[in-house]
């Protein structure tokens, strides 16, 4: 079962941030820049919620408003599913698939310091099953001690 911080350590943190004032225009810049699908919505340090591209389709594009005049507050998720660093990978990714969501917003002593998709927990999980399969290889060929997969 792998914990989020230990992802988190193998990787350059992805925090995009902008102010709920910003456009539209300016968020969907700063996602095209940064290869990213969302953005972290901040104010005075305080986390307010996120800009997703779901947000972008349903909230700006379907509903007709101007992506150079529309502040992200009027169109950012307030409410969206974050996790502690603490926690681990499943019960992370149960919690995106039941409320539909493939980004994670990550907090540590109460401080947002990484955003994780939900592709960055499927390449964790695959790197622990190829080494588990490995393992279990291993062993059969007597190469191995079974003690390595617990």
């Amino acid at each position: 079962m792998g914990m989020l911080k230990r992802i988190l350590k193998r990787r350059t943190p992805v925090l995009c941030v902008l102010p709920p004032t910003a456009s539209v225009h300016e968020a969907l810049s700063m996602m095209v820049e940064k290869n990213v699908g969302i953005v972290s919505i901040c104010e005075k340090g305080e986390f307010l919620g996120v800009f997703s591209e779901r947000d972008l389709c349903v909230r700006v594009v379907h509903a007709g408003k101007d992506l150079h005049q529309t502040p992200l507050s009027e169109v950012m998720t307030t409410d969206p599913v974050v996790a502690r660093s603490t926690e681990n990978r499943e019960t992370a990714a149960k919690r995106m698939r039941e409320r539909g969501c493939r980004h994670l917003p990550i907090f540590e002593g109460g401080k947002l310091i990484d955003m994780l998709s939900m592709r960055d927990l499927l390449k964790d999980c695959v790197k622990d099953q190829r080494k588990e399969i490995r393992l279990m290889r291993d062993y059969i060929r007597g190469e191995a001690e079974m003690g390595g997969l617990a």
